[in-house]
């Protein structure tokens, strides 16, 4: 259930095995262009709540809400980067979508920014 395809066409874990927020009304709020449902739909998929775990749709509602501006889904693209998980590892964009988050306030992404990334 990548962005732009339908909820109904990925087959989604019973609800009853794992409580948490309406993937239902997140979904719609994401296809609506909320970054916050976005983020939120990125990490059902990375952690397999409500849906099959894939970190190839985590990555694709992640890097939507990233560019706009989200800093924690910013903060989780630079990650996947940086790890290789759900797309091929990628240093450079790991550091930029870090720094991003960094330059937002994000305390860890700043850290992590710090530690991997800057010059020294």
């Amino acid at each position: 259930m990548g962005p732009g395809q339908h909820i109904d066409s990925y087959v989604l874990v019973p609800a009853e095995r794992n409580a948490g927020p309406d993937i239902n009304e997140v979904y719609k709020a994401a296809m609506a262009g909320s970054p916050v449902a976005q983020f939120q739909m990125g990490n059902f998929f990375l952690d397999g709540l409500n849906v099959r775990k894939s970190d190839r749709h985590a990555m694709e509602w992640w890097e939507k809400a990233a560019l706009q501006g989200y800093a924690p889904a910013q903060y989780y693209l630079g990650q996947m980067y940086f790890v290789g998980e759900g797309i091929k590892h990628d240093f450079v964009k790991g550091c930029s979508w870090i720094g991003s988050a960094a330059r937002q306030g994000l305390r860890d992404a700043a850290a992590m920014y710090a530690a991997r990334c800057a010059e020294p």
